[in-house]
């Protein structure tokens, strides 16, 4: 029964219009059959004829007006439909882009998904970095500034280019701090000796950009997109793209959302209003030595708490 009603309730909505013309219809001819011509035994063959054929020309306005707006109807509906193709075609044709943005990011030996896996490996390195210089110079800033300086320094490296970048990039932080911090990344014997010691096949703490530029502008864009052109199945859509997100994917992302770089995913409400990252299991990050993902995005309905029975404890090394 629901169902049937739904789909009266459907019709009614997209044809209201040829409804009230029709019911307006009705009503007229009814009308004329209220004149004395038309009752009982008062009735005048002559007149009752001359009122035939008055009521036929007059009829037949109603009838070319419902005619053209079915016309309109259907136009406009062929329009949406188009629209909506339109956007579908879109939509698939950028998903394919992503996937082979996925494909050719590779670092060491590692490639397409598996390399999130690594890179989220070294950001821990990098905060724990971060941590060290805190802890060394004893320097107190809030856990966002942390977050924020450790993506940041694991996103551009340091190198002949990338440490002139970098720099540029954190220079509202503490001077000293930041020093320390780039310094350290930029030893090449302390780099090889982090190398060895986490038994990597790669340079850690050269930077990602030429990784990771391209992959997050072209996501969030394709949000965008989604967001602009897809009207009411904009949602649809976007748990689509957040299903080709391996959980990897969607912690490096989180993390994205929260530095100086991918600010825009925050600000302008896209991770939240299509719960980008609501795949990422329970203390994925630890809350009490990385980041409290729940409390910073509270508005997201993470799948995790949807499960009942969840006992997961804190695990650092899920990557």
């Amino acid at each position: 029964m629901p169902l049937k009603k739904n789909i009266w309730l459907g019709l009614f909505k997209r044809h209201w219009p040829l409804l009230v013309v029709f019911i307006i219809g009705v009503l007229t001819i009814h009308a004329f059959l209220l004149c004395d011509a038309f009752r009982g035994v008062k009735i005048n063959a002559e007149n009752a004829s001359q009122f035939g054929s008055f009521l036929a020309g007059y009829i037949g306005m109603p009838i070319a007006l419902m005619g053209v707006l079915l016309l309109i109807m259907t136009l406009l509906e062929q329009i949406k439909k188009d629209k909506d193709e339109g956007f579908e075609r879109r939509f698939f044709q950028l998903l394919d882009y992503h996937r082979g943005n996925v494909d050719s990011i590779g670092v060491g030996e590692r490639a397409g998904l598996r390399t999130f896996v690594t890179l989220i490996r070294e950001f821990r390195m990098t905060l724990d970095e971060v941590d060290e210089a805190c802890a060394a110079l004893r320097k107190n800033i809030s856990n966002s500034e942390r977050i924020d300086l450790a993506y940041m320094a694991f996103y551009y490296g340091t190198g002949p280019n990338s440490t002139r970048v970098l720099r540029a990039s954190i220079a509202q932080y503490d001077t000293e701090l930041v020093d320390f911090i780039v310094i350290r990344l930029d030893d090449h014997d302390w780099k090889k000796a982090k190398m060895n010691e986490r038994n990597l096949d790669y340079m850690p703490f050269e930077g990602h950009q030429s990784r990771l530029g391209h992959y997050f502008r072209h996501l969030y864009e394709m949000v965008r997109y989604i967001d602009s052109n897809g009207g009411e199945r904009a949602k649809e859509f976007a748990g689509l793209l957040r299903a080709q997100l391996s959980n990897h994917e969607q912690a490096l992302l989180c993390l994205n959302s929260l530095s100086t770089i991918g600010a825009a995913w925050k600000s302008d409400g896209l991770l939240v209003k299509y719960r980008m990252i609501k795949n990422l299991p329970e203390n994925f990050f630890d809350p009490k030595s990385e980041l409290d993902v729940a409390k910073i995005y509270p508005e997201i309905d993470f799948e995790y708490k949807k499960q009942t029975g969840n006992k997961s404890q804190p695990n650092r090394e899920q990557s």
